[in-house]
Order: structure tokens, then sequence, then C-alpha cells
């Protein structure tokens, strides 16, 4: 994934500065152009935060993700604003759609996931 930041004032002697690290299952890349390293540090920290943030409510890897326990319970006590917004704009995108847009798609990622380890398996056994 690639974010680029790009600030309103320019200035002649910003430096590039790069980081990428393993957020959300792949590289995730942030570059900002700044003449002052430590707001770049201090912004890419705070944004790699976040996004952790949000993997502990939407992941469907982490089985104690909001999302994971949704779908495994039914229920959920405790929901995050984030995931109480999410469902609610998910339910007016379905009624928008005539029923088009379904939130509820964990069986097809079961089914890729179980596609997904079948195909190496039969990699391995050269079928």
């Amino acid at each position: 994934m690639l974010l680029i930041a790009v600030f309103t004032t320019v200035n002649l002697y910003a430096d590039k500065f790069t980081y990428n690290e393993k957020k959300l299952g792949g590289d995730f890349k942030l570059i900002f152009y700044t003449s002052e390293k430590k707001n770049a540090d201090l912004i890419a920290n705070q944004t790699y935060l976040f996004v952790d943030s949000l993997n502990l409510i939407f992941s469907n890897y982490l089985k104690k993700s909001d999302i994971s326990l949704l779908n495994r319970k039914r229920k959920l006590k405790n929901a995050s604003s984030q995931l109480i917004a999410l469902l609610k704009l998910s339910q007016q995108a379905h009624k928008n759609t005539n029923g088009y847009f379904d939130i509820s798609i964990k069986p097809l990622i079961d089914f890729w996931d179980k596609a997904e380890k079948t195909r190496g398996f039969l990699q391995r056994i050269r079928y």
C-alpha cells in the first residue's frame, strides 16, 4: 500500500523521508517531503499506530479483532464507534444499491482461503 502525504506549502529545501513497515498483510509505505525529520518521524509513527488500531477492529485474520468476534459470536458487546459507523454505512449502501452491496462476505473469504490452501497442496503434489 502506498500513501503519499503532500503538504500545502512548498519548501525548496525539503528532504524526502520514506518509511516502510509490514501492515495489513503487506508493505505499507509512507513518503514525506519536509525539512524536519522529526516531523516526518512523528507523522509516520502516528499513521502506523492509527493503521494498527484499525487492524484491531477490522482484521479478518486476527481472532480477537472486533469483526472476527462479531462474525464468530453474531453479537458484540462494546463495539467500537468505527465498527458501528461502518456497519451503518454498509446498511445504507445495501439499501441504496437495492441489495447489490453486501457486507456479509465472510463465507466468500473463507472459501477463498480454502481455495488458496488447496492450490498450494496441489502444487506440492505436482497435480
